[in-house]
């Protein structure tokens, strides 16, 4: 059975347990049904996945233990990171020593390393000039590595403009399992908003807080790290969560229950998937998203609801019936097979078992 090692150049990601977090145990369970699979990264112990080896490191001197790690890995057969842009600048350095390394003890190691994105990129606070450097400094490793994976079309035709497509490929982004989370509609007051994530620049987190405050029948629930500054009385902030503890936090709201993704308008087109969209689906929570991302994902909009402006979608929710929401959650189910990570991990599973 083949060995792929699957590494975090993210230090912080198994303690968020965000998109991120969600992503990686996916992707190693997934890989698990298949291949000996190890996963490592800082806190490593905060995630378990049956069958899949854990490897923890360090908070000290974290890149150095990566390195190293790489560098002194003989036993695997698939090595995959998942990049950051100082991860982009360090394995371009130590890519061509491993090499020599694997050509002196004639070994076979295939790198994948892995893009959710281009640092800096979509930044506009970043000079332009920079952002270039940035792009620079993420496109080495493709010319580097044996085979780079995008999560998205989006990053592969950005790629795609320096490199021979066969490097690239692309998995979409996937969810786990369903977990049955019961929503009490009919005992409910009012409507629960579910945003999971962080508070980073390309989401409007701000704007939609505002928004909420004016309407007293909308309460928001805001699932992350570092959010605390935004409650308010009907805006709640309980702190980090993985998806089974959001699970029975939703069962505990009552009402009409929604998974939201305020996206702003920074892509180059509007067919991302942001990972968040299968937490949500995996929960059977309907969708509301901006008009700027999921394009082409529901096309009949039987699941989730598209809006340009917080003003808009949140009468237009309010107004839902009882059996209307219950059919999209209906739909949420019947849709979310298609979305699962054995589903959308095809094309590296098929990368994999040709080496």
């Amino acid at each position: 059975m083949k060995k792929v090692k699957y590494v975090s150049m993210q230090k912080d990601v198994f303690i968020k347990k965000l998109g991120g977090y969600s992503h990686f145990k996916g992707v190693a369970t997934s890989l698990s049904k298949l291949y000996l699979v190890t996963l490592v990264g800082h806190h490593i112990n905060l995630i378990s996945i049956k069958g899949v080896m854990l490897k923890n490191l360090g908070l000290n001197f974290y890149y150095l233990r990566i390195v190293c790690d790489y560098i002194f890995d003989l036993d695997s057969d698939f090595y995959i990171v998942r990049k950051t842009l100082l991860g982009s600048l360090i394995f371009s350095f130590i890519y061509p020593i491993k090499c020599i390394v694997l050509k002196v003890l004639k070994k076979k190691q295939f790198l994948i390393y892995e893009y959710n994105g281009i640092s800096g990129e979509f930044n506009e606070k970043i000079p332009v000039f920079f952002r270039g450097f940035f792009k620079l400094i993420n496109i080495i490793p493709t010319l580097l590595s044996d085979h780079t994976y995008c999560v998205n079309d989006s990053i592969r035709k950005s790629l795609y403009l320096h490199f021979n497509a066969d490097k690239l490929f692309v998995c979409e982004n996937g969810g786990p399992l369903p977990i049955d989370t019961k929503i009490a509609v009919a005992g409910g007051k009012g409507v629960a908003i579910i945003f999971y994530g962080g508070d980073q620049e390309h989401y409007s987190i701000r704007e939609m807080v505002e928004e909420v405050k004016k309407n007293s029948n909308i309460h928001l629930h805001l699932i992350g790290p570092n959010l605390q500054h935004y409650s308010s009385s009907n805006v709640f902030c309980p702190g980090v969560m993985d998806l089974e503890q959001l699970s029975l936090y939703i069962s505990q709201l009552g009402g009409m229950c929604f998974g939201i993704i305020p996206l702003k308008n920074i892509l180059n087109d509007n067919g991302a998937r942001p990972i968040k969209v299968f937490d949500y689906m995996s929960l059977s929570l309907p969708l509301l998203h901006t008009e700027y991302c999921l394009s082409n994902f529901d096309e009949d909009k039987v699941f989730s609801i598209s809006y340009c402006l917080f003003s808009e979608v949140f009468p237009k929710i309010e107004s839902l019936t009882l059996g209307s929401y219950n059919q999209m959650r209906n739909e949420v189910k019947l849709s979310y097979a298609r979305y699962q990570w054995d589903r959308t991990l095809e094309p590296l599973f098929e990368i994999i078992n040709k080496k």
